[in-house]
This record gives structure tokens, C-alpha cells and sequence, in this order.
């Protein structure tokens, strides 16, 4: 977890607009060792605020065999990974 000075000013906004208890669920994501808790709190809400605060990853393409019931020999998974702002992909 991690809050970039893009998604601290995003969630402190919203905060501050959003009476109680959200407004306190809302500054809670920005402490580590609340986030998740929070994130769960919120349920359905919660999901616009995950990609902010995670860099996230998820298999778009899966390619395998091509007749039912044979076990393919190979299979490829393509993954679209997606940074947070100020990060840069490992070497």
C-alpha cells in the first residue's frame, strides 16, 4: 500500500466533503495499518480507492489448447500491470 501525494489530496478531498462516519473510514485508508480494514468497511464503495493506493496486476489474455478435453502442452498468460504514479517497473 502505498498513498502518492496525488491519492492523499483525492481522499483528504473527499473526506473533508463527506460527513461522519465516511469522512473517518476515508482518512483510515491513508494510515497502512488501517487500509485494508477500511477498504472492507467501505465494501463495493471501497474498489475506486484499491488501484489508488496498490499497484495492481491482472491477466487479460490466456491462451491454451484448442479441443476440449486435451491437456494443452503449453499455455501462455499475458498480464497488464499497472503502476502508481512516481513507481517504475524492476529491472
Amino acid at each position: 500500500m502505498h498513498v502518492t501525494p496525488v491519492a492523499r489530496r483525492f481522499i483528504e478531498t473527499m473526506a473533508a466533503a463527506s460527513p461522519f462516519p465516511t469522512n473517518t473510514i476515508l482518512r483510515g485508508l491513508l494510515d497502512p495499518r488501517l487500509t485494508e480494514r477500511m477498504l472492507d468497511l467501505l465494501r463495493s464503495k471501497g474498489r475506486v480507492f484499491d488501484p489508488v493506493l496498490h499497484t495492481t496486476v491482472n491477466a487479460t489474455i490466456v491462451r491454451g489448447g484448442e479441443k476440449i478435453n486435451v491437456i494443452p502442452s503449453e499455455v501462455t498468460v499475458e498480464l497488464d500491470g499497472r503502476l502508481l504514479l512516481g513507481y517504475t517497473p524492476p529491472i
